[in-house]
């Protein structure tokens, strides 16, 4: 859950980021553009693409286990000081 908040945080920066130049370098036609629909479209799309860039990875995406492979342990907890 924290990279999928995390990747929607830096992503809604960007969205800001680029609502902030369209507004500046073609300020007459984007705010024609600007509406509360498209507005929702463009924050619904960040959320989207946060969840299709988080969510693979924490379902085993690229990950190659065999039938017999157990849940991961935790290697430092096994390493011996000597």
């Amino acid at each position: 859950m924290d990279v999928l908040l995390s990747t929607a945080s830096i992503m809604n920066l960007c969205l800001i980021s680029l609502d902030r130049y369209w507004s500046i370098t073609q300020a007459i036609e984007y705010l024609k553009k600007r509406t509360p629909a498209r507005a929702i479209l463009m924050i619904g799309a960040v959320w989207i693409l946060s969840a299709l860039i988080c969510i693979p990875p924490l379902l085993g995406w690229k990950v190659e286990r065999t039938p017999d492979d157990r849940f991961p342990q935790c290697q430092v907890s096994s390493f011996q000081h000597t």
